[in-house]
Parts: structure tokens; sequence; C-alpha cells
């Protein structure tokens, strides 16, 4: 157990942020930048820690599920490229995944997932994914308005 509370409410919602869960951590470090992630770890994180035990590193193939509303059945819809890497660090095991082949990327999610379990760096790793989560939010109601301008109201006679 990583004594993170999950309670699977989404990622995107503002008051989800205050409860700073595993859940709400990963779903940001996976939206950030794969140089922004991976400058962010390397310049700031790695220096200051022991040297990561990699435990598994690997790029393959999943099936993503969704579920059709009218049966209400779920299915497959299609395959997705990921990297998946497992990593140790003060011995807290770490875990990263994202889409495509980045298994650059995945490490230093995983590195991240390591430290917050452990207790080690916090503040400085909140305070990242804190301010990358308030540019995802304002990147996400940017573009709902966007959506939402185009909207066109249809009379019907």
């Amino acid at each position: 157990m990583n004594g993170f509370k999950d309670d699977g409410r989404d990622a995107g919602n503002e008051c989800y942020r205050d409860n700073f869960t595993q859940t709400y951590y990963l779903s940001i470090l996976s939206q950030v930048g794969e140089k922004d992630l991976c400058s962010f770890v390397d310049h700031q994180v790695l220096p200051t820690i022991p040297d990561p035990l990699v435990e598994s590193s690997r790029s393959g193939l999943i099936m993503v599920p969704t579920r059709d509303t009218v049966q209400n059945v779920t299915f497959f819809l299609g395959e997705a490229l990921v990297s998946e890497v497992r990593v140790r660090i003060f011995d807290q095991m770490g875990y990263g995944i994202c889409l495509g082949r980045a298994l650059e990327k995945a490490t230093a999610i995983a590195i991240l997932d390591a430290l917050i379990q452990a207790g080690k760096l916090s503040r400085l790793v909140q305070a990242f994914v804190d301010l990358h989560g308030h540019q995802i939010d304002m990147n996400r109601e940017t573009q709902r308005r966007e959506v939402e301008s185009t909207r066109v109201e249809m009379e019907t006679y």
C-alpha cells in the first residue's frame, strides 16, 4: 500500500488537486512534455538522490478498453503503444507509463513516483506537479471555450 488515497475521481477536477493522490500526480506527470519532465528530473532531482535501480523497462502494445453506453458492454477500441518502467529508490518502488516509445519519460515518471511514495523531495515534486497541473487545467479551459464558441443555436419551425 502506498499511503495515497485513490478514489477514482477525475484528475482534471480542481478540488482533486488538494488531495495530491497517486492517481492525480501520475495523470499530470504523464501529460507533461517529455523535454520539461526529463529536464526537471535530470537537473533538479537526480543530483540529490542515489542512483535509481531500474527493475524493468519496456515498450509494448496494450489493448484500450472502452464501454458501449447503449448496450452497456466493454469492448476493445484498439491497441496503443506504451512505455513502462519500474524503478527502486530508497527501497521504494516507482512506476511510470506513458503513450508512445518514450522510455526516458516513463523513467522520469517512475523516479518521481518512487520519491513521492518514499517521502523524499515531496515539496519540490509537488510544486512541479501543481505548476503543470495548473497549466493543464488552463489549457483545458481554453480548449473548452474554443469548442463552446463554435456552438450553433438551431431553431426549429
